[in-house]
């Protein structure tokens, strides 16, 4: 069996309040759980907090952590992430950067950012550069990889196990002149399309180059690549759960079976 669970559906900073609480107010990330595998994990953004009590109160074991790019908001609960800071758990990033390394170890985990620094003494921390068009098994879980349009660079994920596959693409900028079509052929017939839905279509006029899509391009692109689920992801944070229930609708228009994902939503394969 697969469980998938949404912890964060944000993007660029966390919210919360009386107009949000339907959505929830974390930044990016997608835990996915297959049978008796270790758990894979797609973005550390502040959702990884309270997963990360979750995983604590368990047994220690691996986890697997696919980081889409290093902005602040996919990243921003690493250091606040408990089995990092306990060695009886092995926790293993990946994501495409060179620097990965330097990045994490003396940029993000250690001061003036943290008070103290990650090292072999406090974490089990092992970090993999990992770059598009690659292929990655954990477990009985083949991961695929694809570069997405957007400032820096980021990575687009494929998960495939036990006949089933989910799609996580945030962080990409639609393509002005038409549908991707190497977005269509990475996501085709998958049971699940997280998209990036960060503007609607009136807010893109004036977000060229900022890096994000919107909901009806992602209904636009799950018809095209006959996907079985679309779920709207990286909401922009100044959208109330009003405005998330009028672009779900939007997008079901175009796209039937179009959910709006939400903070503790959870999906079995």
């Amino acid at each position: 069996m697969i469980e998938l669970t949404f912890w964060g559906v944000r993007g660029s900073n966390p919210v919360s309040g009386k107009d949000f609480e339907k959505l929830g107010g974390h930044t990016s990330c997608v835990s996915v759980s297959v049978n008796q595998d270790p758990i894979i994990i797609f973005d550390a953004g502040s959702g990884l907090f309270d997963l990360g009590k979750e995983l604590y109160a368990s047994s220690p074991s691996t986890v697997n952590l696919f980081i889409s790019h290093l902005h602040l908001d996919h990243i921003m609960g690493l250091p606040f992430f408990p089995p990092l800071w306990d060695r009886k758990w092995i926790v293993n990033v990946y994501s495409q950067n060179h620097n990965l390394e330097d990045t994490l170890r003396n940029k993000l985990l250690c001061p003036p950012f943290f008070p103290i620094f990650v090292n072999d003494k406090n974490s089990n921390l092992i970090v993999h550069d990992i770059v598009p068009d690659t292929e990655l098994h954990i477990g009985a879980s083949k991961i695929t990889t694809c570069l997405l349009n957007h400032p820096g660079g980021a990575i687009g994920y494929r998960l495939e196990a036990e006949g089933h596959s989910i799609c996580y693409i945030t962080d990409v900028e639609h393509d002005s002149n038409g549908l991707d079509e190497g977005i269509i052929h990475f996501i085709k017939e998958c049971d699940l399309f997280i998209y990036d839905s960060s503007y609607t279509e009136e807010e893109y006029v004036s977000k060229h180059g900022w890096g994000h899509s919107t909901h009806i391009r992602g209904a636009e692109l799950a018809k095209a690549a006959d996907v079985k689920k679309l779920a709207l992801f990286h909401q922009n944070p100044t959208h109330t759960d009003m405005i998330s229930d009028r672009i779900e609708k939007e997008a079901q228009v175009l796209f039937p079976n179009t959910i709006a994902a939400y903070q503790g939503l959870k999906l079995r394969f």
